[in-house]
């Protein structure tokens, strides 16, 4: 913010990319958003505002919009970064004394030896939202097209898993008699590890993905605004 203090707009975004990690907790409170969005009927509606399977959905889209709004600012934010260095010199300068040249090179290259760091902290927490926000939506058998449900009802079509593999061509063949024990296995944990469970754990972890990305991010502001200055 101090570098782009003469660009609104930018400011905006900047604090809303700050702020939107906040935002997906809450939509993982139920009392405070699904409950008035998905359960309760305001007056002069026969029904309530979405349904579940939309309220999730919506949850997923806000996650990709918050992902591309945090990848599209990032340049910014590893600029804001790098004008340390420039930052560190001009502070070199108001301070008495001396310093030989080889202690201000290292003062200076530092920065640029931690760029990797600062990018992979960035961009961690991004990866692992958008990755989980995905998941959470595959193996909960959600549809983009959700979003415009109105009915709650989704139609599925079963796929049942049989009870052995079949015979393989030929006993020679074990690499594809290994691949159909491969996929009976799988098709044996599908029937285990159901949406439900899924979209339990899964919702779980987006939620709890985006709750240590805020609380980082806070606790990071706090600490540059207050103890850096001590």
């Amino acid at each position: 913010l101090r570098d782009c203090s003469d660009k609104r707009v930018l400011g905006v975004f900047l604090n809303l990319n700050f702020a939107a990690p906040f935002f997906l907790v809450l939509l993982w409170l139920r009392p405070v958003t699904k409950h008035y969005l998905t359960v309760r009927v305001f007056s002069g509606m026969q029904g309530p505002i979405m349904t579940e399977n939309a309220f999730d959905i919506l949850r997923i889209l806000l996650i990709v919009v918050v992902v591309l709004l945090r990848v599209a600012l990032m340049p910014f934010y590893l600029q804001s970064y790098l004008n340390i260095a420039e930052r560190r010199v001009q502070e070199q300068r108001r301070e008495a004394g001396r310093i030989t040249n080889r202690d201000l090179q290292k003062k200076i290259a530092a920065v640029f030896y931690y760029m990797c760091v600062v990018a992979l902290q960035y961009i961690a927490p991004i990866l692992l939202c958008l990755f989980f926000g995905l998941m959470y939506k595959t193996l909960g058998e959600y549809s983009w097209s959700n979003i415009f449900d109105t009915t709650g009802v989704i139609f599925e079509e079963e796929c049942p898993v049989e009870a052995k593999p079949p015979a393989p061509l030929g006993e020679e063949d074990s690499v594809l008699r290994s691949a159909q024990e491969i996929t009976l296995a799988i098709g044996s944990l599908k029937q285990v590890l159901t949406k439900e469970v899924a979209r339990g754990v899964f919702g779980f972890a987006t939620w709890w993905i985006c709750f240590s990305w805020f609380s980082s991010s806070a606790l990071g502001l706090v600490y540059q605004s207050y103890f850096t200055q001590v």
